[in-house]
């Protein structure tokens, strides 16, 4: 039994023996309305008495180590975390082994203080009159120790996940270029003229890629509007340059305008354009 132990039972049997009813539990204190109690606790609880209190309240908060982490696993990855630790089988594998790595890290940082577990560490009693509360509270002598291990070993996670972020950022980006890249030198992209059209091309050439669920995050509309604006500065300056070629040298080989435009493919305004452009 540590102090605070004692102070708990101290406090249940003080007001016991001054007929004030205890409720486990504290309530909601009003904001600027609060008076903390540094006194004696039987002095605390004489006074609730002698001014006419009509119970006191007192909670107790057990030091639990395993509930603490599964709180840090949550707060950081939410309850889906939980769950994919719980269905080994068929759960998010990835997910379960982030809130595997949580807990050995909070687990390690903590350990020093492993012999405390379901010890007391806190005692809060709460009285309140003429709309006032007196809290008496007290907490262990290591939970200052204990927050800042605590906060520590979050400060790092977040810098790891930082990091984490950032590579992923610039992963993305260079497989989101390279993917793109190859959809805008595809022969055919040309032919897709509508957005609906190549995100349809960029599925049936890289659905392995995007689905059921890129790792990344690239998404079909992202991968087809970069395609398009590196065929517009990257392919089409070469691919107009080849085309103006062909059309003059079919056309100082004899070939009609009409037979250069079905050869090549554009009509034949552009046909015209591109000699033009030439002369």
């Amino acid at each position: 039994m540590n102090d605070l132990e004692s102070m708990h039972q101290l406090i249940v049997q003080c007001a016991a023996a001054a007929e004030l009813p205890v409720f486990p539990g504290a309530p909601e204190l009003p904001e600027g309305r609060l008076v903390g109690w540094t006194g004696e606790p039987q002095a605390f609880v004489d006074l609730a008495r002698n001014v006419g209190a009509a119970l006191i309240y007192v909670e107790v908060d057990r030091y639990d180590p395993g509930e603490l982490i599964d709180l840090i696993v949550r707060d950081r990855l939410g309850d889906d975390a939980i769950e994919a630790e719980e269905d080994e089988a068929g759960g998010d594998q990835a997910l379960a082994a982030r809130a595997e790595w949580v807990r050995e890290r909070v687990a390690e940082a903590i350990a020093p203080w492993d012999q405390h577990g379901h010890q007391v560490r806190s005692v809060r009693a709460v009285w309140i009159r003429e709309g006032v509360a007196h809290e008496l509270y007290r907490e262990v002598e290591w939970s200052d120790a204990h927050r800042a291990a605590v906060r520590g070993t979050l400060d790092e996670m977040e810098a790891v996940a930082r990091g984490d972020r950032i590579a992923r950022s610039r992963q993305k980006s260079q497989k989101l270029n390279e993917l793109a890249t190859l959809l805008a030198l595809h022969p055919r992209f040309i032919e897709a003229r509508s957005q609906e059209r190549r995100e349809y091309m960029a599925e049936r050439l890289y659905g392995d890629v995007l689905y059921p669920a890129d790792p990344l995050g690239i998404d079909v509309g992202s991968l087809v509007r970069r395609a398009s604006l590196i065929h517009w500065w990257e392919v089409e300056p070469g691919e107009a340059a080849s085309i103006a070629a062909r059309v003059r040298s079919l056309r100082e080989g004899g070939e009609s305008i009409l037979n250069i435009a079905a050869a090549v493919k554009i009509s034949p305004a552009k046909v015209r354009a591109a000699l033009k452009a030439t002369r």
